[in-house]
């Protein structure tokens, strides 16, 4: 089964843990928590309500620096003298932007400042689930400072921040294949050398 942790395990992962994170108060001084939205690139983005927190996938790029190339040894049976080797994982990097919206001036000071007092050195590891369910952690890394982007429509004001992120994840299919394995050695002497024999099946 794939473990997987691609782009959808993200989308999940980030949403939930903004959630948890930004909460801000109703009129009556009631908490709630920010609304996430995924961004998608072949769909019209429109925002209906604020204040509010999007989500979209920049782009991607294997990350050669993490990546282990050789098969790894995952179970050895001595009686059958064979041994289970596994492909590794594939490592990537995933590249997000986060933008928070609101109408409100002090909407906006709230959610950026509990946002960045949560992380002030801009990484944190980010609880996510693979593909088959397992609990895993993804390493997010921010990508340089808040980038400011407000709008103007007619005499309205959109308050506009945005953060970019670099997420650690990887392909992982759990692919094997069986090899066989030495498990008995025997020394025979000669004349002019000792040669090794070696037993498998």
């Amino acid at each position: 089964m794939s473990e997987s942790v691609w782009f959808e395990q993200i989308d999940i992962a980030l949403t939930e843990h903004i959630q948890k994170i930004i909460k801000l108060n109703d009129p009556f001084g009631m908490p709630f928590s920010v609304p996430v939205r995924i961004r998608k690139p072949d769909e019209d983005f429109k925002l209906e309500e604020y204040p509010c927190i999007s989500l979209y996938n920049l782009n991607s790029e294997r990350d050669s620096i993490r990546y282990f190339p050789d098969m790894v040894v995952t179970s050895r049976d001595a009686e059958e003298h064979s041994l289970t080797l596994e492909k590794g994982a594939i490592p990537y990097n995933l590249y997000y932007q986060v933008d928070f919206w609101s109408k409100l001036q002090s909407h906006m000071n709230d959610m950026t400042r509990i946002w960045l007092s949560s992380y002030p050195d801009g990484y944190f590891n980010l609880p996510v689930k693979d593909l088959s369910g397992k609990s895993r952690s993804s390493f997010v890394l921010q990508q340089g400072g808040i980038t400011k982007a407000d709008l103007f429509k007619s005499d309205q004001r959109i308050f506009h921040s945005i953060f970019t992120y670099k997420i650690w994840v990887e392909i992982d299919e759990r692919l094997t294949v069986e090899a066989p394995m030495v498990t008995q050695t025997t020394e025979v002497s000669t004349n002019k050398e000792i040669v090794w024999e070696v037993t498998k099946k």
